[in-house]
């Protein structure tokens, strides 16, 4: 039912919206936290070669700031990185025990267990909704196999 509320919330959202992006990402980012039950969810969007924040949900300010100023490449050092590197679900049961990891915003938002879900288009991975969560471990995988198609525009 969750699902369903969702999905329906960011349609309404899209329907009413003339080419304005930023609502349905608000929305999008605030229907993907219900869903996985996440403190902390973004939105990075593809900018070239890097992922910029484009929408936040419980972000706190100083970790806003960080991530602004510090796009994020394809790589193994970030989750955000892992999805759009493998264009699919990526979970990191806590990022402090994972060798790979080593993103220098976690200590600005204190998070442990990340999921990130790829937002793709014709296959390829044009943004990432990462959600978070203080301890390790909380968030729910299972939900992630929705993973958004975006349609191709022409």
């Amino acid at each position: 039912m969750q699902q369903q509320t969702a999905t329906t919330d960011v349609l309404k959202v899209i329907s009413r919206s003339t080419f304005e992006l930023q609502p349905v990402l608000d929305t999008l980012v605030q229907s993907a936290a219900r869903l996985c039950d996440a403190e902390q969810n973004v939105i990075f969007i593809r900018d070239g070669n890097v992922y910029r924040i484009a929408a936040r949900h419980g972000m706190p300010p100083e970790l806003e700031e960080y991530a602004k100023q510090h796009p994020i490449s394809p790589g193994r050092n970030t989750l955000t990185g892992r999805v759009a590197l493998e264009s699919k679900v990526v979970h990191i049961p806590d990022v402090l025990a994972d060798p790979e990891y080593n993103y220098g915003a976690q200590p600005l938002g204190g998070y442990r267990a990340s999921l990130g879900v790829p937002l793709l288009r014709e296959g390829s991975c044009i943004g990432v909704i990462p959600s978070q969560e203080r301890g390790p471990s909380h968030l729910r995988p299972s939900r992630s196999s929705l993973s958004p198609r975006l349609p191709t525009r022409r």
